[in-house]
């Protein structure tokens, strides 16, 4: 059948959902949902926000990018504040609430921290909190969202990142005489699980991580174009020895590091 062919059997019966292809998305509300139409051979989304439903295209056949293409339509809905695109949300939404608190860090010139914050917030918090009142988010809704989180596969360390932007924004929220109070967080469960403890490779983890290396540099394996060489092995050997962060990298200088001599005599 040619393009044309098959575009014009897809011809008039609007954007109805085909019952028996609706579904839903796993850790995302139900209220948004995946579907095919008889007009069209791609998938449709369909989500119901700030008391209106909004349906999109979402321009393939394919079910799992399908899924991905309906989340991030799901999110630009929540998060969009440009003039005309979306109506304003309810004043004590979640979501509402988070952007005014990145719109404060946005202001200070603190470019790195709100580029990460809103990160967390739009992959990890939006799609779960959404359109919830601030006001009543308990400890036990966090507990659900570390559940929600760690359904997807997220580490313990990396789900705390996200529990701070939480706790951030509820601050902002208490700050600003929008709710009462900051509710207590649960702790989450794993290695690194506190708020201020960095997480860590065990000795098992080193050996694996070398070993991947060694391995991808046997193959000639490049990332972004870049061959992975030894150079890499001994950055990251350098970086479990001197307990220095990814980030620190590019302001490191050669005159930051000294050789010193130490003297075993007694």
């Amino acid at each position: 059948m040619t393009e044309k062919t098959s575009k014009k059997a897809y011809k008039g019966s609007g954007t109805n959902p085909i019952k028996s292809t609706i579904e839903t998305i796993s850790n995302y509300p139900k209220k948004l949902i995946i579907f095919k139409v008889e007009s069209s051979p791609y998938y449709w989304s369909r989500v119901y926000v700030n008391g209106r439903y909004s349906i999109r295209s979402l321009k393939t056949d394919n079910r799992k990018l399908a899924q991905k293409a309906a989340i991030k339509f799901f999110t630009d809905i929540l998060v969009d504040h440009r003039v005309g695109v979306a109506k304003p949300l309810k004043s004590r939404t979640f979501t509402n609430i988070g952007n005014a608190y990145l719109e404060t860090i946005n202001d200070n010139g603190k470019t790195r921290r709100y580029a990460d914050d809103k990160n967390r917030f739009n992959h990890g918090l939006v799609p779960f909190f959404a359109e919830k009142d601030v006001g009543e988010i308990t400890n036990a809704d966090i507990s659900e969202l570390i559940k929600s989180l760690a359904a997807r596969d997220i580490a313990p360390a990396t789900i705390n990142h996200y529990l701070i932007v939480l706790r951030k924004i509820l601050k902002y929220a208490n700050d600003n005489r929008v709710i009462d109070s900051v509710p207590n967080f649960p702790k989450v469960s794993g290695k690194g699980s506190t708020l201020t403890k960095r997480d860590y490779f065990d000795l098992k983890e080193v050996g694996r991580l070398t070993r991947a290396v060694d391995k991808m540099i046997k193959e000639g394996i490049k990332v972004r174009g870049v061959a992975v060489t030894e150079e890499l092995k001994f950055l990251i050997q350098f970086m479990l020895n001197s307990f220095i962060r990814p980030s620190d990298l590019r302001v490191l200088k050669h005159s930051h590091v000294k050789a010193v001599k130490i003297s075993l005599s007694v």
